[in-house]
């Protein structure tokens, strides 16, 4: 990963927030990652728009076929599965995650986003979440996308939270960290 030596990798507010709640303190401003990510997602967004002249995917394209409460739980099992793969390779698998890992991070994803897609399309990451709303608020998309957007951004940051407080008592049963 490019960015890894840099940030660690952080490219997504799940794993960040993840990272944070595990006890990992290598990112020293968990804010300052946050709004960073979630510039760079509007970024990207709007530079894929001006290349298509399209706003991609609305977040209430999802809404409209499946109701809130299956969105939320296919954005917080898929967004907590994902997360929790990457948490267990790298901070409870020890070598072994290191050789392995694009191939379980990649599956874990893969699992997540064909488990779950089906009832909220698989944003999985707050930022492409906000992304799509962002560029779609520049595109004259109705306002009711920001509470699509409340909704994804909500049960992704909890189910990641999860994942987070899950890795923490896990490390702390194995002996990786020490409680205070």
């Amino acid at each position: 990963m490019i960015g890894a030596p840099i940030s660690g990798g952080h490219y997504n507010p799940n794993l960040s927030l993840s990272f944070h709640l595990a006890g990992d303190r290598t990112a020293p401003n968990l804010t300052k990652y946050q709004v960073m990510i979630l510039g760079g997602a509007f970024a990207a967004q709007a530079l894929a728009h001006l290349l298509t002249g399209t706003a991609g995917p609305s977040l209430m394209s999802a809404t409209t076929a499946a109701g809130w409460a299956k969105i939320c739980a296919g954005e917080f099992l898929g967004s907590f599965l994902s997360v929790m793969v990457v948490m267990y390779v790298a901070l409870i698998s020890g070598p072994l995650g290191g050789i392995a890992a694009p191939v379980l991070v990649g599956l874990g994803f893969f699992a997540s986003i064909a488990t779950f897609s089906g009832l909220s399309g698989s944003a999985l990451n707050p930022a492409v979440a906000f992304g799509f709303y962002a560029v779609g608020r520049l595109t004259n998309a109705p306002k009711s996308q920001l509470t699509a957007l409340f909704y994804y951004v909500a049960a992704e940051l909890a189910g990641a939270a999860l994942a987070g407080l899950a890795t923490l008592k896990i490390r702390e049963r194995l002996g990786a960290i020490k409680k205070a």
